[in-house]
């Protein structure tokens, strides 16, 4: 599989769903790919750029950091499944920088600055 990356679209994280998919942050949009193809599944468009850390939870939810240093930012949380945007945990000031979740699914936490 190979990927590019060109000025307007920038790679900023990539990770595999499952062993037949990959999701990768550009921009303001997240796209899944067929890993063995390279086709794009989908794609899942925000209103923000700067989407990064992306967190996969139990092959359905794509977590992420979304905004960029210097500017108001959120961690979002997509349905892959259902193909959209199911919450937005708003607050971060100086962009999100890491993210962790909890083994049990339960707790998303986000570092900013």
């Amino acid at each position: 599989l190979r990927l590019f990356s060109s000025e307007t679209h920038t790679i900023r994280d990539i990770k595999f769903v499952d062993s037949n998919s990959i999701i990768i942050a550009q921009s303001g949009t997240l796209s899944v790919l067929d890993s063995h193809s390279g086709r794009i599944l989908h794609q899942l468009d925000t209103i923000q750029p700067g989407l990064s850390n992306i967190e996969i939870i139990a092959s359905r939810y794509a977590v992420c950091a979304m905004g960029l240093p210097g500017m108001r930012s959120s961690v979002v949380i997509f349905d892959l499944k259902k193909r959209k945007l199911v919450r937005e945990l708003g607050g971060h000031l100086e962009g999100v920088r890491h993210l962790a979740i909890v083994a049990d699914h339960l707790v998303t936490a986000g570092a900013e600055g």
